[in-house]
């Protein structure tokens, strides 16, 4: 008999075990379906400024954020860079515009504030976009004693706004 209770003890356990683990894996389960679906990053501007007057712009949405600057793109453009170990991506060239350090020329990314370019503050790669931007690469004379850049110019967002 003792054999017995044990086994009715034993397959008690596992009904109950098993029964636990179902009612979990339901919750779980139901949470999931509960989440909300991500949420689509607004519209982001991308413009590519060549420094001669001719661009690109890009009307994106952007699904499941983030997504860097250089991530962005990469997917619009034909980008080569380079990958410096502690410090990031640097874009060597878009669109077969290649950096020219001989005629000081680089491709800078900036970023519209509302009223004018602001040169970004990061690198490409670590720079995460929020809904709603306008962002722009421009090729652009870097001086080489101080190595300030000329910003982009606000015409480009009045071209993005359909301004005249």
């Amino acid at each position: 008999m003792a054999k017995e209770a044990r086994w009715k003890l034993l397959t008690l356990i596992v009904v109950c075990w098993a029964i636990a683990a179902s009612m979990l894996a339901a919750h779980y389960y139901t949470l999931q379906l509960l989440k909300p679906a991500p949420s689509k990053l607004s519209s982001v501007v991308l413009i590519l400024d060549y420094g001669n007057g001719s661009f690109h712009i890009y009307n994106l949405t952007v699904w499941r954020p983030p997504i860097t600057l250089f991530n962005l793109t990469y997917a619009v453009a034909k980008v080569n860079y380079t990958v410096y170990t502690g410090l990031g991506v640097f874009v060597t060239s878009i669109n077969d515009v290649a950096n020219n350090p001989a005629e000081n020329r680089y491709w800078i990314w900036w970023y519209w504030d509302g009223r004018r370019w602001v040169e970004g503050p990061v690198g490409a790669g670590a720079y995460e976009l929020q809904g709603g931007e306008v962002v722009c690469w421009y090729y652009s004379v870097v001086d080489p004693s101080t190595w300030k850049v000329s910003p982009p110019s606000s015409k480009l967002i009045n071209v993005e706004l359909g301004r005249p």
